[in-house]
């Protein structure tokens, strides 16, 4: 009997004893974006949408800096639809006031066709906190070549012939 207590006693000892501890660990993950103070990048690129234009007819197509679109002349049968956006860039400089400079830009189909691009926007641009939007509006001349044609087509700056608008802000 005594090795039967014995035995009971070494078995609840070396229970108490060989107690698991558990723990558990998992790793995370963190990020950061670095700009140059006085940097813009580009957020949304403008897009007019689609431009239905009447055959011999010319007209400007503008887009405002909250995108809403001018289409031409709507009586004479001009429509445009799609999704229309103003560009959009986002300003990293110190807080305060900067001026804000357009280059126009060239819009082409890459077979030669091209349209001239006249980009529109605020004159200056205060930050708060370190950055800020910018929106950019434009106006398109449809259709102003020989005849007042405009091949079909996708046109965009990014196109062979075309050319890309800029915006420099003035730190």
């Amino acid at each position: 009997m005594k090795h039967y207590i014995f035995l009971g006693v070494f078995s609840l000892l070396a229970m108490g004893l060989s107690k698991t501890v558990l723990s558990a660990s998992a790793d995370g993950n963190a990020s950061a974006v670095i700009v140059e103070q006085g940097g813009i990048e580009s957020e949304v690129d403008m897009d007019f949408g689609v431009i239905v234009k009447p055959s011999g007819q010319a007209a400007k197509v503008k887009i405002s800096t909250s995108g809403l679109i001018t289409c031409g002349d709507a009586n004479s049968g001009w429509v445009c639809t799609g999704s229309p956006s103003a560009g959009k860039f986002k300003v990293y400089a110190s807080n305060g006031t900067y001026s804000v400079s357009y280059a126009d830009g060239v819009l082409s189909d890459g077979k030669g066709n091209t349209m001239s691009l006249r980009v529109e926007g605020v004159s200056s641009i205060t930050l708060a906190n370190g950055e800020a939007s910018l929106l950019v509006g434009g106006e398109l001349d449809v259709g102003s070549g020989n005849g007042n044609t405009q091949a079909s087509g996708t046109y965009s700056t990014s196109n062979a012939g075309g050319t890309p608008y800029t915006v420099t802000v003035n730190f």
